[in-house]
């Protein structure tokens, strides 16, 4: 396994079944005793035995987690990777996305309530998890990703504007079918075209291939599924 390649994992809480806490740092085992919650504990031990599966690294990672998932984004030819994990779950979607969204992006999803309302959760956390991998990537607070990262359908596919010069690549993937993760990688070394993220599920193999739902990059252009 090479492990400075484009890859992005997705573990399940079978994974908390090899979390050993003999081999954390000081810090973390430290932090750890201080967890109350019970499902604190199982986030941690689900995103610490990912990454010691995935092994030592000198290239840019980021994690995220999300009820009994935990998702490791690592990119050696980037500066810097942001991921976000978000469990598909009902929320007052044109609210928030009233207030912390661009107007383009609120108008589209107001459009698309009153055409195919089925289709507001997901186009919702599409571009949530978009928003928060390119906050962590950047790096930028989120409030600001949210406003600043802008995510434009139009008719010949989607435009992306995004405040950083830089070359950049993100994906959205539909792993679950109550789950969305994105990842993101910037940087001046990343090339044009199609970014070559491996997907890989640990410990339970993946069913089937992940379904991509939005491929863009820093030309502006990008599909959906």
């Amino acid at each position: 396994m090479n492990q400075d390649a484009p890859t992005v994992w997705l573990a399940d809480r079978q994974a908390a079944q090899h979390f050993d806490l003999s081999q954390a740092t000081a810090a973390d085992a430290a932090r750890y005793q201080r967890m109350r919650a019970p499902r604190r504990r199982l986030q941690w031990q689900i995103s610490r035995a990912l990454l010691a599966h995935a092994g030592l690294t000198r290239a840019a990672q980021s994690m995220s987690h999300s009820g009994d998932f935990a998702a490791l984004v690592r990119d050696a030819q980037a500066a810097a990777v942001g991921v976000d994990l978000e469990l598909i779950k009902p929320r007052d979607f044109m609210r928030l996305a009233r207030a912390a969204f661009a107007t383009v992006e609120y108008e589209q999803l107001r459009e698309l309530l009153s055409t195919e309302p089925a289709a507001v959760p997901l186009y919702f956390y599409q571009l949530w998890t978009l928003k928060e991998s390119f906050a962590k990537a950047l790096p930028m607070p989120l409030a600001a990703a949210l406003r600043e990262c802008v995510f434009e359908r139009q008719l010949a596919g989607w435009r992306a504007t995004i405040p950083t010069p830089g070359p950049w690549h993100a994906r959205v993937w539909q792993p679950r079918t109550a789950l969305v993760l994105a990842a993101v990688a910037v940087g001046p070394q990343l090339v044009a075209g199609p970014h070559a993220w491996t997907v890989r599920c640990w410990p339970t193999p993946a069913d089937a291939p992940w379904p991509v739902k939005l491929d863009l990059s820093t030309d502006n252009t990008g599909w959906c599924a």
